[in-house]
């Protein structure tokens, strides 16, 4: 193949790839790069977070304290709420929050100030105390663990968002998911999972924010 026939050949390949975007394409991590530049930005997390959600078949669920709590999702997040009081399950939203971080910091190192929880969605009073003009804000959507046997399925939704502070409008929102592809890639018992203040499960749940977070390095 000659020269001219190659290099047309190559044109046709780049108009394909912009075509389709796999040239140029953008991450969401790039576009909030680019959204914050070399400004510092306050970090939070909402507090309270959504509850925990657990889903036990009745023949499972043991402790009595779960035993009445079974059946629909309100009924699954009052055993959720149970069983994290119980056993020191925690809400992964920081991990999510420091994983997101790191990946943003893969596209550009950000100023960011660490700020504690705060109890309001409302974007126009997040910036209340505040003295940065940007904020992130992490939720967590979703957490919940489905057992049945010794098999168990965890699912993950994270949410994260940049407001300009000054005017409360969001410049740019996504929520993230995780769910276990396969549950009988690793069985635990429910008792696996909660043991030793639920570290296993505990665990389980960091890993999905990370993977969770992963999803939005893709274009």
């Amino acid at each position: 193949m000659n020269s001219a026939r190659l290099a047309r050949v190559g044109l046709a390949l780049l108009a394909a790839a912009l075509a389709s975007g796999t040239v140029g394409a953008q991450t969401e991590y790039s576009k909030v790069a680019a959204l914050i530049g070399p400004g510092r930005v306050s970090v939070l997390v909402q507090a309270p977070q959504t509850k925990f959600a657990a889903r036990i078949p009745k023949q499972q669920a043991g402790a009595a304290l779960l035993a009445p709590l079974l059946g629909g999702a309100v009924a699954a997040a009052k055993a959720g709420e149970a069983m994290r009081k119980e056993h020191g399950i925690v809400d992964p939203v920081e991990h999510f929050r420091d994983a997101f971080l790191a990946e943003l910091a893969e596209q550009r190192p950000i100023d960011a100030e660490m700020i504690p929880g705060t109890a309001s969605e409302d974007p126009s009073i997040l910036g209340k105390g505040l003295a940065t003009e940007l904020a992130l804000d992490f939720k967590t959507v979703v957490w919940t663990l489905a057992v049945n046997g010794d098999q168990h399925r965890i699912e993950y939704w994270g949410r994260a968002r940049l407001i300009r502070l000054d005017s409360g409008k969001v410049l740019w929102k996504e929520t993230c998911k995780f769910r276990t592809a396969d549950p009988e890639a690793t069985r635990h018992t429910l008792e696996d999972l909660l043991r030793d203040d639920a570290a296993l499960l505990n665990q389980e749940f960091s890993a999905a924010t990370s993977d969770c977070a992963a999803k939005l390095a893709s274009p």
